[in-house]
């Protein structure tokens, strides 16, 4: 049987946090099965106890008189959440990728700095309520999906509404480095964490505009200036179309990580259409999408607070 020689490392070694997907460990113990036959065969690897795996296990098996390190890695992207099975490699195999797993190996280092500043500052203050152990789950793989579902085209012009820790779209910006991304938050504190994430990982596409969305939709460099407009909890679905909306061009459109999209898109149906946007739709369970068909009314979005306040109906 292979031994386990390694368990999680530190960002800055030779296997980033980033490939250690902290279900992993769980998942798999709760099996109590060894790694799939498909992948061993696909890999050339060797079965290795379940129970014996740690996150970012770095597993050590002589072979034909040498020792063959491998790697446990999960599949993150397309069985994401559901069926988790992990894979093992050869830590110098080329394996062939496509997309977006493409996209996160290549930022891997920059995504590890930062959940490491956000894990930082949040000691300090109140960033996210999201536990540091499922940054990666909650924060990284949430982002992916929307990403995904929205799949803006090349040089795309990009808000984040109500953006907070840069989630979702200073990692959509991490991962897509052509995007123009414009990170709207009003509280100065989180503001200034985003100022500074953004200036360590040298994001020279990515602005952070300290507004208010009620005082940013009326703001004419900014209104009806975006390809997409993306959120994450930013507002209830009528109150986010009615501040969300008014910076997306006619032909553009809204994206947002919801709890239950058909259920969203149902409830914000009539204010879409009060501001502009077509009729609601949902990209998958947890993506609600509003495409922009018509110019926003002037009036829209009312002052600071009341869309909150009184939705539109």
């Amino acid at each position: 049987m292979p031994r386990v020689t390694g368990t999680r490392q530190r960002p800055g070694g030779s296997l980033l946090r980033s490939l250690a997907f902290e279900k992993l460990a769980t998942d798999l113990s709760g099996r109590g099965t060894h790694l799939d036959h498909g992948a061993r065969a696909a890999t050339g690897a060797h079965v290795v106890a379940a129970h014996r795996l740690t996150l970012g296990a770095v597993i050590e098996h002589g072979e034909h008189g040498g020792t063959a390190r491998f790697t446990v890695l999960p599949l993150l992207l397309h069985q994401r959440l559901h069926h988790l099975s992990p894979i093992v490699r050869h830590d110098n195999d080329c394996m062939p990728e496509r997309g977006m797993e493409q996209l996160i190996r290549e930022q891997r280092a920059a995504i590890a700095l930062f959940l490491d500043e956000l894990a930082h500052w949040n000691a300090r203050i109140n960033l996210t309520s999201v536990p540091a152990d499922q940054g990666w789950r909650r924060h990284i793989d949430e982002s992916v999906q929307l990403l995904e579902a929205a799949d803006p085209p090349p040089d795309a012009a990009i808000i984040d509404v109500g953006s907070g820790a840069g989630i979702p779209g200073l990692v959509m910006a991490i991962l897509r480095r052509d995007l123009r991304m414009t990170l709207l938050e009003a509280d100065a504190r989180k503001a200034a964490f985003l100022d500074h994430v953004t200036g360590r990982l040298e994001m020279t596409g990515v602005t952070v505009a300290r507004l208010r969305a009620e005082d940013a939709g009326h703001d004419p460099g900014l209104r009806e200036a975006f390809d997409l407009a993306v959120s994450r909890a930013a507002a209830e679905p009528p109150a986010l179309c009615e501040l969300a909306l008014p910076l997306v061009r006619v032909g553009g459109r809204l994206c947002a990580l919801v709890t239950a999209a058909a259920a969203a898109a149902t409830a914000c149906a009539q204010a879409a259409a009060t501001v502009g946007g077509g009729i609601p739709g949902a990209a998958g369970g947890h993506v609600l999408v509003v495409e922009k068909v018509a110019p926003t009314d002037e009036r829209y979005p009312r002052r600071a607070g009341v869309p909150q306040r009184r939705p539109l109906p």
